[in-house]
């Protein structure tokens, strides 16, 4: 895992939005997220670097009772395919 988890999605709103995505109310949401990611990546990268599916997971790290680690466990929320960037 990254050292501060939260600084890694760049701010509170972010760390908020994307920790309700295995909630499942907002499971509508996994669509638009996953079609934002393809659409940024698209923007920076062109070809055969323009990915044409994804798949967003969840990785769940319990704390046992009384400390130690436990393993994490990643859960696959969703997949989909990538929409074909516009054309110029």
């Amino acid at each position: 895992p990254p050292p501060c988890y939260a600084a890694s999605f760049g701010n509170s709103r972010w760390n908020k939005y994307l920790s309700q995505l295995n909630e499942r109310e907002y499971v509508h949401h996994r669509r638009l997220f996953g079609d934002y990611l393809c659409r940024r990546w698209n923007e920076r990268h062109a070809g055969a670097d323009r990915p044409t599916g994804l798949q967003l997971y969840f990785v769940l790290e319990r704390t046992p009772p009384g400390g130690g680690e436990a393993e994490p466990q990643p859960m696959l929320l969703w997949q989909q395919t990538c929409p074909a960037p516009p054309r110029d």
